[in-house]
C-alpha cells in the first residue's frame, strides 16, 4: 500500500469525522496518536483544518442570518425559498442563546472566540453572531485559529499525560480500555471546570 493511500484510509474518514463529530472524534483520535497509532502532527493538523472550516461555515451562515434577520422566529415563513427556510428553522433554534451572548460578545468578539472554544454550547452560537455582527473574516478566523489550536493543543497535552502515566502499548486492550476512560473524564471535568469559570466571568 502507498503512502497516499495509507493516507486516505486513514485521515480523510478522520477529517469527515472531525469535520460533523467535533470533539467525540478527537478525543478518541488523539488518544490513537498518542498510542501511535496516528500520527500525532497529522492529526492535529486534520483537526484544525477540519475545525476552521465547520467554524467558517456557521460564520457564513450569520452573514445569511444577517440578510434575512426580519425573519423572526414567531413569525410565519412567507412562501420564499428553500434558503429563508433553512434560515428560520435554525435560527429560530439558536435565538435564545444569541440573545443571551451578544451583549457579551460586542464587548470583544476575538477573546470570547478564543474562550468560546472551551464551553461546550455556545461555540457554534459565537461563530454565528461573528457573521451576523459582520466580523471581517480576517480577523475572525485569527480568533478561531487561535481558540482551536489552544483546544487541540490541550487535548493533546492531557492525551499524552495520561498515556506516559499508564504506559500501554496498543497491544494491551484492557491498558487501553482503562487509560482512555481516565482520558475522558479528564478532558470533560477539565473542560467543564473551563466552561464554568468563563461563564461566571462573562455573565457577573
Amino acid at each position: 500500500m502507498d503512502i497516499s493511500s495509507a493516507f486516505a484510509i486513514k485521515y480523510i474518514p478522520l477529517f469527515l469525522g472531525l469535520l460533523l463529530g467535533g470533539e467525540m472524534v478527537l478525543v478518541p483520535a488523539v488518544y490513537a496518536s498518542a498510542l501511535g497509532i496516528l500520527d500525532p502532527f497529522l492529526v492535529f493538523a486534520v483537526a484544525l483544518a477540519a475545525t476552521l472550516i465547520s467554524d467558517s461555515l456557521w460564520y457564513l451562515f450569520g452573514r445569511l442570518m444577517y440578510k434575512v434577520r426580519k425573519l423572526l422566529p414567531e413569525e410565519p415563513v412567507s412562501v420564499g425559498g428553500l434558503k429563508q427556510r433553512f434560515v428560520h428553522k435554525v435560527y429560530a433554534r439558536i435565538t435564545p442563546k444569541i440573545e443571551l451572548l451578544s451583549a457579551v460578545f460586542v464587548e470583544n468578539p476575538i477573546k470570547i472566540l478564543i474562550l468560546s472554544k472551551f464551553v461546550y454550547g455556545t461555540r457554534t452560537v459565537m461563530q454565528v453572531l461573528s457573521g451576523i455582527y459582520r466580523i471581517p473574516y480576517r480577523r475572525y478566523l485569527v480568533g478561531i485559529f487561535l481558540g482551536s489550536t489552544l483546544l487541540i493543543m490541550f487535548a493533546f497535552a492531557l492525551g499524552l499525560g495520561v498515556q506516559k502515566v499508564f504506559n500501554v502499548t496498543a497491544l494491551n486492550i484492557r491498558g487501553i480500555l482503562i487509560s482512555f476512560s481516565v482520558f475522558v473524564v479528564l478532558f470533560l471535568v477539565s473542560t467543564y471546570s473551563a466552561k464554568k469559570i468563563i461563564e461566571k466571568r462573562w455573565f457577573q
